[in-house]
């Protein structure tokens, strides 16, 4: 999403990165990142209930699958690092109309498991097609 920020920004859409740490790793992150949106903290996971993000069993967040992604990310010099919350919890990603209802939602199968941008967009076109009712 970072290096497409320009294609939500362009159609009207807040980019919005939420997280479980805390304020001071909140921005570590993102800044070693060069996040062009905020990056907020939601430790007592109220954001991930509310988009129904389920949490995980421990084979889906340290499985096979998740050392692959794990090792791609490191050869890309993106890093790992250890996670300090709730492990098991799953993220995801979510198009929210302005009245705060889901439009499109993306479940995370596993903890490397993001979203496809061009999913993103389309929702976000598909809102401005019909109005964001």
């Amino acid at each position: 999403m970072r290096d497409r920020h320009d294609e939500f920004t362009t159609r009207g859409a807040k980019v919005v990165a939420i997280g479980m740490g805390d304020a001071a790793e909140a921005r570590a992150f993102a800044a070693g990142r060069h996040m062009p949106f905020p990056l907020l903290v939601d430790g007592d996971k109220d954001s991930y209930e509310m988009l129904g993000f389920e949490r995980a069993g421990l084979a889906t967040v340290i499985g096979p699958r998740v050392w692959r992604h794990g090792l791609v990310s490191l050869f890309k010099g993106h890093g790992i690092a250890a996670p300090r919350q709730d492990a098991l919890q799953l993220g995801g990603a979510a198009v929210l109309r302005p009245d705060g209802t889901i439009a499109y939602r993306h479940q995370a199968a596993s903890s490397s498991d993001n979203a496809p941008v061009d999913d993103l967009i389309s929702a976000l076109d598909e809102l401005a097609a019909h109005g964001r009712d």
